[in-house]
């Protein structure tokens, strides 16, 4: 068994207090890559629940972060948004049948103690009950789609676009989030809806040249309620900030966070959707 370098790296850098002004801060730091368009559509969409286990929300436990407990609101309400909308709603665990039956000597290296099928520590958390007709799908390795029928999962229903949302950041939701832009899903993540051990990893993953570049697109939970309503419009889609990552930064100031700046931010996106309509109507006149 290796050893449990978890423990070393692991410090609890959020919480349900400061989760809002952390994310406000990040989104503001990558203002300047936000140049791509992808709009988000409900009724395409699917949501993919990473590794919101017990094992790794549970003191006690090899796996424990203490950081998921800042974010398990938020998953629970992207959920209800999802089931409200009746949009496909895929749970990801991880277990393994045996340390030397499917978990492979890498894999072992890197990572202490065995999540196995069946057992107590694999199981979703309290607060998170899949419904009979939601599915749960087991994985081997940190994506969701290595080695699973996600992928067919997700095409049998139609979906092609996925919000990825849970535990790790820069470990099983980066993961799942590369193949599913491999797999030519257009991706969405709640930057308040993931998190990692530490601080560190969240800005060594943002620094990334990934970042930016590749249309995945970071958003926030209450913004969900918005997108999920009537239609996707311009108020809407100008809350939501071209990236790859959730990640969350420090120094944050939580004046950004006041929910009077996203209203405003939302009106100002209507505003601008009716002087783009009456542009267009009067081009049409001239023309």
């Amino acid at each position: 068994m290796a050893e449990n370098f978890l423990e070393r790296i692991h410090e609890t850098y959020l919480t349900q207090e400061n989760l809002a002004s952390k994310t406000a801060v990040y989104l503001e730091l990558i203002t300047p890559y936000n140049t791509r368009e992808v709009s988000f559509r409900i009724e395409a969409a699917a949501l993919v629940v990473v590794d919101m286990q017990r094992c790794f929300l549970e003191p006690g436990y090899p796996l424990y972060n203490s950081n998921g407990a800042a974010i398990l609101p938020n998953i629970k309400l992207l959920i209800e948004y999802f089931r409200k909308r009746k949009r496909p709603v895929v749970f990801a665990t991880q277990q393994n049948k045996g340390e030397f039956v499917d978990r492979g000597e890498v894999l072992r290296f890197w990572w202490p103690g065995v999540p196995l099928e069946g057992s107590l520590e694999t199981e979703l958390t309290d607060g998170i009950t899949p419904l009979p007709e939601e599915k749960v799908i087991p994985k081997r390795r940190y994506s969701a789609f290595y080695a699973t029928d996600l992928e067919l999962t997700l095409r049998t229903m139609k979906v092609s676009q996925v919000v990825v949302a849970g535990l790790f950041t820069n470990v099983c939701v980066e993961a799942t989030v590369r193949d599913a832009f491999m797999r030519d899903f257009f991706v969405f993540l709640p930057a308040d809806a993931c998190t990692s051990l530490n601080e560190e990893l969240i800005k060594a993953s943002q620094s990334c040249d990934f970042t930016g570049r590749c249309g995945f697109r970071i958003l926030l939970v209450n913004q969900m309620r918005h997108i999920c309503s009537d239609s996707f419009d311009i108020g809407a889609k100008n809350q939501l900030v071209n990236s790859r990552l959730c990640c969350h930064s420090s120094g944050a100031s939580a004046r950004l966070c006041r929910p009077w700046v996203h209203f405003l931010l939302m009106a100002l996106g209507r505003l601008g959707q009716d002087l783009v309509r009456a542009a267009r109507q009067k081009l049409r006149k001239l023309n």
